[in-house]
């Protein structure tokens, strides 16, 4: 069925069919186990839509049996290493503990606050220079130079649109988004 799903070279469509058979099922060591204990193999899902997004991307097709260049065992690593390490690493926000643990809290940039939605965000609380940023994307940052002239409208709109994104799927599937709870940093 997920097979079926994920044949479809629409990008869009297909990233909604795999957050649709994610979604409904558990990941589990490459299988895919719905309640009933049932399994459903996941690799064919990954595989076809690595080889697609490379093929629309790069021109070529990765070889994920064998992978040889750098980009091939990168792609290999995002289909087959589950690692839940990968997860903390990630999050920009549990991340910290990890750097705090191995190297020392010396390192963190220091946090204004730790927010699950715009509203949470008191601004009169905020100095005149900040950053805003998602714990669970990339690119989701907005630098505040002047207080003063940010528009606020225009930082709520982003700020629910990043909340409601699952990076894992935005940009060549990348699993290790799919269990971090968004929240703004």
């Amino acid at each position: 069925e997920c097979e079926i799903l994920i044949r479809s070279y629409n990008l869009q469509k297909t990233r909604d069919n795999i957050e649709y058979c994610y979604s409904n099922y558990t990941l589990n060591n490459n299988l895919i186990c719905n309640n009933n204990g049932e399994s459903k193999i996941i690799e064919i899902c990954k595989k076809d839509l690595t080889k697609w997004y490379n093929r629309k991307m790069k021109n070529s097709i990765l070889d994920i049996e064998n992978p040889k260049t750098y980009n091939e065992k990168i792609q290999w690593l995002k289909l087959y290493d589950n690692n839940p390490l990968k997860t903390q690493l990630t999050d920009k926000y549990l991340v910290r503990n990890w750097i705090k643990e191995k190297i020392g809290e010396k390192y963190l940039i220091p946090l204004y606050g730790v927010w699950d939605s715009f509203e949470e965000i008191n601004f009169d609380n905020l100095p005149e220079k900040f950053v805003l940023k998602a714990n669970h994307g990339s690119g989701f940052n907005i630098i505040v130079r002047n207080k003063s002239k940010l528009n606020i409208n225009v930082v709520k709109k982003k700020i629910n649109k990043w909340i409601k994104t699952n990076f894992a799927f935005k940009n060549g599937f990348e699993l290790q988004y799919h269990n971090i709870k968004p929240k703004i940093i």
